[in-house]
């Protein structure tokens, strides 16, 4: 593994780090939140809090300057009023640390230009790089001290399990889009590589992030969210060569009346037309309307892109145990653009064939409907092969994987629920969904054909907990399924385009 060249890489890899501004005031201190993340998620370099009156900071011996410190930290991590920030930078520069997170904010965003103009100055007197101001830091699950590998998380969300070391890196805008979404990542099954939070991005830029990015061999998936681009013609040539390599999916805030005049107060941001952003967007990334979509459609790509599923159009199959799921799902799938091609006559019969009595005579097109009852050789494995490799559609939507979990009653269920006879059965059931989910694994590595499934459970599902671990993505609505998988269609027109133009 070839280790990224990039001035990030060692921003986001320090061998050591300082906190300026942690005490033990956990509800209304941000160093101590930070602090406290930092060591808890297992940053295995050393950690030196700075603090003018404390003896120690959560069990670490506290100094009073950096220039006490027994070695020049790799990173300086700065929460501190804005108006000695100044000051503690050019302490930072003469001890010697070349990288900086500034937390402080209060600058461009609140038209105090001229403070910005002083931090960049001794910035560059010193040869620093930081991230910030107005930002919450970084996340590294891939981070190396020595020979060991841990995670680094200087944002004040602890990345806490079932969150682990994934293949998605964020560069954004808002500390809350690389921090708080750890909260939602785990029902979904998304885990990052890396998040940095960049804020008035008066040093890193979105640019920065994408050209490290690219050269991290951890990310396979970039998300961005954008307020405003301050190199227009940089970041064009930068998508225009990480894309077709590296999908990017960015969420876009500042095209409308009022969002442009929310990300004004928010980093100071002067923000661009819709159109204009359109335009950038179009030489590969893939922009969504929401947080929601924005996430959803990272753990599709983060499972798919790396065993290369990826679709050549946008045909959809849809497979369903019950009718107003298949309903809903065709319905979304026709208003995003997508085609659901009728299922030929011959592979029509073939399907009667394996729909149950209760189900004759209903839907043996698409949406095929099984009308609550299927087998799991049927629904796992059959049906997606006899469609897959008819190379009838390029996606599947799988509605109706459902383990023992769905089951679930009061007094008098649950006693018929764990009679011998009703449990003997329920193994049974899991034996032949385990069988069925390891078959269809390796169907769609080989035919790359990606399959999404819905399970209104969610991980309370242990069929949903399985399916995640063999690299299937599962949401619990019909509409993520759909715009994920729309969104992955229209990444694989994109490149399918890209590669017909250049032979």
């Amino acid at each position: 593994m070839v280790e990224p060249t990039h001035f990030l890489h060692k921003l986001l890899n320090p061998q050591s780090l300082c906190v300026f501004g942690a005490n033990e005031n956990l509800l209304q201190n941000m160093g101590c939140q930070e602090l406290l993340n930092i060591l808890d998620d297992g940053y295995k370099g050393n950690v030196y809090p700075i603090h003018p009156r404390l003896e120690t900071v959560l069990g670490l011996k506290a100094y009073k300057t950096i220039a006490e410190l027994p070695e020049t930290p790799d990173l300086a991590i700065i929460l501190l009023p804005k108006r000695i920030v100044p000051q503690i930078l050019r302490e930072i520069g003469e001890k010697g640390t070349k990288f900086v997170i500034l937390v402080t904010a209060g600058f461009r965003e609140t038209d105090n230009a001229e403070a910005e103009e002083e931090i960049v100055k001794i910035a560059q007197q010193y040869g620093m790089r930081f991230i910030g101001p107005n930002c919450l830091g970084i996340i590294n699950t891939h981070c190396k001290v020595g020979d060991e590998e841990c995670i680094l998380n200087t944002t004040w969300v602890n990345y806490y399990e079932p969150n682990r070391p994934g293949n998605v890196s964020i560069a954004s805008q808002s500390g809350t889009f690389v921090s708080h979404v750890c909260f939602l990542t785990p029902e979904i099954d998304l885990h990052f590589s890396k998040t940095i939070s960049i804020g008035n991005s008066l040093n890193v830029d979105i640019i920065d992030c994408l050209e490290y990015f690219e050269q991290d061999p951890t990310t396979d998936v970039i998300l961005l969210y954008i307020e405003e681009i301050q190199r227009g013609r940089e970041f064009i040539e930068a998508v225009k060569r990480i894309a077709p390599k590296k999908p990017i999916i960015a969420l876009y805030t500042g095209g409308s009346k009022y969002g442009a005049k929310a990300v004004a107060s928010h980093t100071g941001s002067l923000s661009g037309n819709d159109d204009i952003y359109n335009a950038a967007f179009k030489y590969g990334i893939i922009r969504v309307d929401t947080l929601e979509e924005w996430l959803d459609t990272a753990v599709l790509f983060s499972k798919t892109i790396p065993i290369g599923a990826i679709p050549k159009n946008n045909r959809l199959g849809i497979v369903t145990v019950a009718g107003g799921p298949g309903a809903t799902m065709s319905d979304q799938a026709s208003r995003e653009g997508l085609i659901m091609p009728e299922l030929p006559k011959d592979v029509q019969e073939k399907v009667k064939t394996m729909l149950p009595a209760t189900a004759q005579g209903i839907q043996a097109s698409n949406p095929i409907d099984f009308t609550f009852q299927i087998s799991p050789q049927v629904f796992f494995e059959r049906m997606p092969k006899l469609i897959a490799k008819k190379d009838i559609v390029d996606g599947m939507i799988l509605f109706g994987a459902y383990g023992r979990d769905f089951f679930q009653y009061h007094e008098i269920g649950m006693s018929f629920y764990r009679t011998e006879a009703v449990q003997n059965g329920l193994d049974v059931l899991k034996e032949l969904t385990e069988a069925g989910i390891e078959y269809l694994k390796r169907m769609v590595k080989k035919l790359k054909v990606p399959i999404i499934f819905v399970n209104y459970l969610g991980t309370k599902d242990e069929v949903v907990n399985l399916l995640n671990s063999k690299g299937f993505t599962v949401f619990r609505l019909e509409h993520q399924a759909v715009h994920a998988m729309k969104n992955l269609m229209a990444y694989g027109i994109f490149l399918q385009k890209l590669y017909s133009s250049s032979n």
